[in-house]
């Protein structure tokens, strides 16, 4: 046992790097990367150091846009494929494996189903690569978390101008930064009489 009033100081050597925010907690004055405190009688005197990996998050959506606002059935219904594709630097802490999605909805959009069953594959896993195959309707969404801060990521919409529809930007491409949403948002137009409108 170490007597009363022995004072003492703690650290973690490489707090907050590699990827990694570091939270202090206990029976001490923390400082940036650890602290100090003294030993109290009769007390257990605890330090915890939490390391939490940097992540950030990605939405991709779909809408269907028509003149009038007057979806079809078909327009509601049309399946439009994804295929997306993360890669996270070799030397950056974080495992593509652990990441986690979940399909929604568009908030504001009525009447549409959640993404049925195999509307999300993950065509080829892997720790620092993955590739993803999506299948989304209008309305419909999907949310990555847990994607390590400095993955990239490429999310291609394939045959975007397929019949009967047109679209302005058939891909997204950027980093993830802890603690933010990245949002690759799609939308194809429905073409009218010949005419994109």
């Amino acid at each position: 046992d170490l007597p009363a009033g022995t004072t003492f100081k703690v650290k973690e050597t490489e707090a907050n790097t590699e990827n990694y925010i570091t939270r202090i907690e206990g029976d001490i004055e923390v400082t940036s990367d650890g602290g100090e405190g003294k030993i109290t009688e009769k007390k257990v005197s605890e330090v915890t150091f939490t390391n939490k990996l940097n992540t950030g998050s990605l939405i991709i959506s779909k809408k269907v846009a028509v003149p009038g606002g007057n979806l079809t059935d078909r327009n509601k219904n049309d399946e439009f494929i994804f295929n997306v594709e993360l890669t996270k630097p070799a030397d950056t802490d974080g495992d593509l494996r652990n990441i986690v999605y979940e399909l929604g909805v568009l908030e504001g959009i009525e009447g549409v189903a959640l993404p049925g069953e195999g509307a999300f594959e993950i065509t080829e896993p892997g720790k620092d690569s993955l590739k993803i195959k999506l299948i989304l309707k209008h309305g419909q969404m999907a949310v990555l978390t847990h994607l390590p801060a400095g993955t990239t990521y490429a999310v291609k919409e394939q045959d975007a101008s397929q019949e009967g529809y047109t679209v302005v930007k058939d891909s997204f491409n950027d980093t993830i930064e802890t603690e933010k949403t990245e949002e690759a948002a799609f939308t194809n137009t429905v073409i009218t009489s010949g005419l994109m409108i």
